[in-house]
């Protein structure tokens, strides 16, 4: 049976609490704002929400169904058509009413289909105000719940790095790209630690790096961060990354070479051509000379 995650919904839910409270206080307030339901495929259940209408006018709301992605910094993202179980759960009615702070509990149905795959599934349970005059979440007059829908079966934690690579060189920095997918069924946390070797394998640089918070299941990420140049000598260098992730505590890592060179190396090898070149000018000059005499 799946864990409940509380380092994803404290984060969620402190985002959520910023945007979102200050306005339910004046227009529309809603309980509980998470809920964690545990079902098996195939099954069926009911969740409820306490709504109340704060103003002092009759208003009309809508009721909708988002599902919930993230960004690169791991910041919820609630959209429509982005997960699969946005169409498992239905609300009793699509609109209300509510008169001047009136109470009211309005349900919303899950029905899981048979055979759907173990995991966690992350929705919004949206309470929109009619004519609100925007779509998008986080407005004046919308609402939201978090559901986490834990379908019960094998916990299957996954994690690969899609790409990882050295992109450029920026002053004195070094700089990389890390891309990641959770291709498991449930979240989990993750710790990065950045080694930069040299070509004997000694490491010369070893750094944690941040890789934001939880990730959710079939969810990509793409992150960007730097390293500075400590060294200086030309030679060929490996930048390993390796992740911990998950309660199981997997590590996957991935290393790149490349070929560091500064630029007085540049300037050397000029300067190097340079008198090579005059140098073979006066060899050749004095064996000509050497001849005629």
């Amino acid at each position: 049976m799946f864990g409940f995650n509380k380092n994803l919904f404290l984060i969620i839910f402190f985002i959520i609490g910023f945007f979102l409270l200050p306005l339910s206080a004046q227009a529309i307030s809603i309980s509980p704002i998470r809920q964690v339901i545990t079902v098996s495929a195939g099954e069926n259940k009911t969740v409820f929400l306490e709504l109340k209408n704060n103003e002092n006018i009759q208003k009309k709301y809508k009721l909708l169904v988002l599902g919930v992605a993230q960004n690169n910094e791991g910041v919820p993202i609630f959209r429509e058509k982005i997960n699969l179980a946005e169409a498992w759960v239905k609300p009793e009615f699509s609109n209300i009413k509510l008169d001047q702070n009136e109470e009211k509990k309005v349900s919303f149905n899950i029905n899981v289909p048979q055979n759907v795959v173990s995991g966690n599934y992350y929705l919004g349970l949206v309470v929109q105000e009619v004519n609100a005059g925007s779509n998008s979440i986080g407005l004046s007059g919308q609402v939201v719940s978090l559901l986490s829908l834990q379908v019960s079966g094998e916990a299957r934690e996954d994690l690969q790095i899609l790409n990882w690579q050295k992109n450029n060189l920026n002053k004195d920095h070094w700089n990389f790209i890390l891309q990641i997918k959770n291709k498991g069924n449930v979240d989990f946390p993750l710790t990065g630690l950045l080694k930069i070797k040299n070509w004997r394998g000694e490491i010369k640089e070893e750094k944690s790096i941040y890789l934001g918070n939880n990730l959710l299941p079939q969810t990509e990420r793409s992150l960007e961060f730097i390293s500075p140049v400590i060294i200086s000598w030309p030679t060929l260098y490996q930048a390993e990354i390796l992740i911990n992730y998950g309660l199981t505590k997997q590590t996957v890592s991935q290393t790149v070479n490349f070929l560091y060179l500064p630029w007085w190396f540049w300037l050397v090898l000029v300067v190097f051509l340079i008198l090579l070149f005059l140098a073979i000018i006066v060899v050749v000059k004095n064996r000509y000379y050497g001849r005629k005499k």
